[in-house]
């Protein structure tokens, strides 16, 4: 059974490491172990006085104030009472809380730093899919290189990415979009980038990095950063 990590909990909020595999949302129609579970096993979660409206979604949401793709690896934030977590939502919504993400994708991008601001929806051909579509939700990512690397007779680029807004799929659709999807990503990727990769990664190249805000309880500056997974370390692979 793959694990998450706590890495920081005090009275108001946790925050855990998650790992590429794991789902975050508990479904009936897929009765896995998921981020949830692990959540209600090892966080205790309360509900303040005067928010019993709100209580049952926060419990359903095991204290989530955000999620990450099953097959992303990184950092999440759980917010130990309500309070908190309306708090934390109110920062999300409001762009307070920053997050850094490193990702590997298919060929050579040439921009040192580049944007991506483009609508995101529902693809109108295939609803399990997001991509750009005219009416989409706004959506902008930023984007800086890292460096281009060559494996074997394929090219990559990596690349760290600072997503501003929180959309399903977001960093992966923008990407795709720019025509340098995700490597390892199965939604997205063709089969022919998928048969090149899957030997060398056999995951997909997202990791939720880092993560900083100022703490809404204690007001301190917070900055968490997550490992480096062993396979974006890169120079193994040359």
């Amino acid at each position: 059974m793959i694990k998450p990590t706590i890495i920081y909990q005090d009275d108001f909020l946790a925050v855990i490491d998650k790992p590429s595999g794991l789902v975050v949302n508990r479904s009936e129609t897929a009765p896995v172990y998921t981020l949830q579970d692990f959540i209600d096993q090892n966080i205790t979660l309360k509900v303040d006085s005067g928010f019993e409206e709100i209580a049952d979604d926060y419990l359903g949401r095991s204290g989530l104030v955000h999620r990450i793709d099953k097959d992303t690896s990184g950092l999440l934030l759980v917010a130990k009472d309500t309070t908190t977590f309306l708090k934390l939502l109110a920062m999300f919504k409001k762009k307070t809380i920053n997050k850094e993400y490193l990702v590997l994708v298919h060929g050579v991008i040439k921009e040192a730093n580049f944007v991506i601001n483009a609508p995101i929806g529902r693809n109108p051909v295939d609803r399990q899919k997001f991509g750009i579509v005219e009416g989409g939700r706004d959506s902008k990512t930023k984007f800086e290189k890292i460096k281009s690397l060559v494996i074997g007779e394929d090219e990559f680029t990596y690349l760290k990415a600072y997503p501003v807004t929180g959309r399903t799929h977001q960093i992966r659709v923008h990407l795709s979009a720019l025509g340098h999807p995700v490597v390892g990503d199965v939604t997205y990727c063709s089969r022919k980038k998928l048969r090149a990769t899957d030997k060398l990664f056999n995951r997909m190249m997202l990791h939720a990095h880092k993560i900083s805000f100022i703490h809404p309880i204690t007001q301190r500056a917070e900055n968490f950063i997550s490992p480096v997974p062993t396979e974006f370390l890169l120079e193994k692979y040359l």
